[in-house]
């Protein structure tokens, strides 16, 4: 951006904006799912009302309860283009605070406010995010929900933020700085999220339950539990949308959602070990400490040894009947990311919600440097109602045979037909193109490329005495393995041909860089004069 203002149009919305006020076109997908996201939770509020929502997950509240929309808050609005479209493209809202702690970007979303002719919904303010949140707390404010989208890690607004929010608000967190909670900077990781990252294949999955935890322990401090609703790993970050309620009695659920990681060095598999279980004894819960740890010294798949991470949350990611009302609003959405949306929220909506994490099928072949398993090599050109509607169809019967039509062979050997088979359950993850979950051991997976290797024998100079290909391979089969093609290995949004795993969105995408605005507010006499003692204390060296 070279000229003075640039004029940017997205969703409902015109704003201008420099190279001093912080503004990413590659987070649009981000912002087009927050308003759908947003919306359906208005609706509800307004529907039915913050008394039976808090009634619902048995808590009670003496907050405020609007009869004539909700309070939004962005406390980090740079270009307030969030607030702007909010205002725009969002019903059932009663008013929008607007805030950066810039004057210069408060001066720019003023002028985009007006120029979209919204002053009477969206005020701004120009104080530390911080400050403002705790403010609200102490006048007792209602503010039914918050988005926090800061440049990288997001976690010294949440104390603020989780004080400041409704019983039953809504928080909306994203989460940009994925190096540091997808593995790379694990001792970071432990400073910001308080939680130890790890470098697996499922570290997308691995981010959002970092973050979710971190949420969740801010919560308990303060008597609050959260109840996910939608968590997405998107591009070059993650966006969360959680409740949060009070409620001393669930706070004590939430060690039960909480797990440590030990993954193995050699094949990375991985064992999740809660920090705390219950059982429920008519109406009542009792919980109690595990006993551990749930490995030995060593991986009894390939002898080598572990490395601990975590914790993470090992609860519900999303909140299906909430990403089903979503769907429903995307219907007819004159959104410029309308697809992606729709398509990444039908696949979460076929994921498994009770089991963590995933397995790749490239990672798992890299291990023991056999040839590519195959998922599903399916490429659709109809709309279907279901798996089974598209196998009974002529394209799904040709594709069997010799003659596709159109189609690409549709390989009868799959890693899905043979989890299927065996009796487990299988979906994919949003995360990753080509990943797996399912609820099949371990054992069973290394069983499947044991018999894969059969049928594509693996180099003899890769079985090198006690490496992790050898320790695997060495090892015969203890079940059969059935790869004839199952057509529950088509799922949904895959016969449909709905976009899931869009590609970079942009040449050298990304988070782009921090905001040059330095005009900060001054909020006190006393803090102006710190300021100046401390310039003048740095210019003289005294």
């Amino acid at each position: 951006m070279n000229t003075e203002h640039d004029v940017i149009v997205e969703g409902k919305a015109k704003i201008f904006t420099n190279d001093n006020i912080f503004y990413n076109p590659v987070q649009e997908f981000n912002r087009d799912m927050s308003v759908v996201v947003l919306s359906v939770f208005a609706e509800e509020y307004k529907n039915i009302g913050q008394e039976k929502i808090l009634k619902r997950h048995h808590v009670t509240s003496s907050a405020e309860i609007s009869q004539d929309g909700i309070v939004v808050l962005e406390a980090l609005a740079a270009t307030g283009l969030r607030s702007v479209r909010y205002g725009l493209e969002v019903p059932n809202i009663k008013l929008i605070y607007a805030n950066d702690c810039s004057l210069r970007a408060v001066e720019t979303m003023n002028r985009n406010i007006k120029e979209n002719g919204i002053e009477h919904l969206v005020h701004t303010l120009n104080h530390d995010a911080i400050w403002l949140m705790q403010k609200f707390n102490f006048e007792n404010k209602a503010i039914h929900a918050i988005d926090l989208d800061p440049y990288g890690c997001p976690t010294r607004f949440l104390d603020s933020a989780i004080n400041c929010i409704s019983d039953g608000g809504l928080l909306m967190i994203t989460c940009t700085d994925m190096a540091v909670i997808a593995g790379n900077t694990p001792e970071t990781c432990y400073v910001k999220y308080g939680s130890i990252s790890l470098r697996s294949c499922a570290c997308h999955e691995m981010a959002l339950r970092i973050a979710l935890n971190c949420v969740a322990s801010h919560c308990g401090r303060y008597g609050k539990y959260i109840v996910p609703l939608l968590s997405v790993s998107a591009d070059f970050y993650i966006r969360i949308f959680v409740r949060v309620f009070t409620s001393q009695r669930m706070c004590k659920q939430t060690s039960s959602n909480v797990s440590l990681v030990y993954q193995c060095t050699g094949c990375e598999m991985t064992t999740l070990h809660p920090l705390g279980l219950k059982c429920q004894k008519n109406d009542n819960w009792k919980f109690y400490l595990p006993t551990g740890p749930p490995v030995s010294s060593t991986c009894i798949h390939c002898n080598h040894k572990f490395k601990l991470g975590g914790p993470i949350w090992t609860g519900p990611l999303h909140d299906f009947n909430f990403v089903n009302a979503v769907l429903l609003k995307m219907q007819n959405s004159e959104l410029k990311t309308s697809k992606r949306i729709y398509g990444m929220l039908s696949l979460i909506l076929e994921e498994l919600q009770d089991i963590p994490l995933y397995y790749t099928v490239d990672a798992l072949c890299s291990k023991i440097h056999c040839q590519m398993i195959p998922l599903v090599n399916f490429r659709p050109s109809t709309t279907y109602h279901s798996a089974d509607s598209w196998f009974h169809s002529p394209q799904g019967s040709s594709s069997q045979g010799s003659s596709p039509q159109g189609y690409k062979t549709l390989r009868r050997i799959t890693l899905l037909s043979a989890l299927l088979n065996a009796g487990y359950q299988v979906s994919l993850s949003h995360c990753k193109s080509n990943s797996v979950k399912t609820d099949a051991p371990q054992s069973f997976i290394w069983d499947i490329l044991r018999c894969w290797v059969k049928k594509y024998p693996v180099s003899e100079k890769r079985l090198q005495e006690h490496s992790v290909t050898e320790s695997i391979l060495k090892k015969c089969p203890e079940t059969d393995v059935n790869f004839t093609f199952c057509k529950n290995a088509i799922s949904l949004s895959t016969a449909n041909g709905l976009l899931r795993y869009q590609p970079n969105p942009l040449p050298n995408w990304g988070p782009g860089t921090r905001s040059k605005s330095k005009r900060k507010v001054i909020f006190t006499r006393i803090e102006y004069l710190y300021s100046v003692e401390n310039k003048l204390t740095k210019k003289y060296k005294l």
